[in-house]
């Protein structure tokens, strides 16, 4: 049995790892652990969490999961779009070449321990919702949108690559569509009908991430 602490930067990322990657992973005898970073204290009260938070923020929350000598991993679910300033900057590149060196530039801070493993989204969660747009459409109850969603998606090589730019990221381009979308209600939902199995068909990095966890399960066996 393999366990993985998760930090995720929000409430559905958090809601992704119970409700969909949980029992996708135990049947590999992988049990993740999720984390959401705290972005607000009250006094006497409790953090409202999830969001992004400064990269010196990130590493402290890394290392205290690291702590944890029961975890066999300790990864993060954030998204690559939106990121604080602070984070290292990748060099020039595809997406995926951006992505990767953030990731192994982070590793590299903590020594590249074999029990962290950076991940961030390609470009954000919502990336993913275009893996079909037939059941985005249909969770949110816009069914003629169907065809806008996949035009949007044949735009790019891969709903990972659907561009950044604070006007048309993944989520950005849904709003523009449906007001009212709401992450946590109808991307989990969406997710659900559209499985994991299809995200990792068409999604490499998301992919990629994935397996790295599966195989936790058969090297702790």
């Amino acid at each position: 049995m393999a366990k993985v602490l998760i930090l995720a930067e929000g409430q559905t990322e958090a809601f992704f790892v119970t409700r969909l990657l949980d029992p996708y992973l135990a049947v590999h005898n992988v049990f993740p652990k999720v984390t959401l970073v705290p972005t607000k204290k009250v006094p006497d009260g409790p953090d409202f969490k999830g969001g992004t938070i400064s990269y010196s923020k990130t590493k402290l929350l890394l290392r205290k999961l690291l702590n944890d000598t029961s975890a066999a991993l300790v990864t993060t679910l954030f998204d690559f779009y939106g990121l604080r300033d602070d984070f290292p900057k990748p060099k020039r590149g595809s997406c995926y070449e951006k992505v990767a060196e953030l990731e192994r530039l982070i590793g590299q801070e903590f020594d590249n321990n074999p029990r962290l493993l950076p991940y961030f989204c390609l470009y954000e969660f919502e990336a993913m919702l275009f893996v079909k747009p037939d059941e985005l459409a249909a969770v949110l109850g816009r069914d003629h949108l169907s065809a806008r969603f996949q035009a949007i998606k044949s735009l790019f090589p891969s709903p990972e690559e659907i561009n950044d730019d604070p006007e048309t990221a993944p989520s950005k381009r849904i709003i523009e569509l449906v007001p009212d979308y709401r992450k946590i209600a109808h991307g989990i939902s969406a997710l659900e009908k559209i499985t994991i199995d299809a995200v990792r068909s068409e999604c490499l990095h998301f992919n990629e991430w994935l397996t790295k966890l599966e195989e936790l399960g058969h090297t702790s066996s």
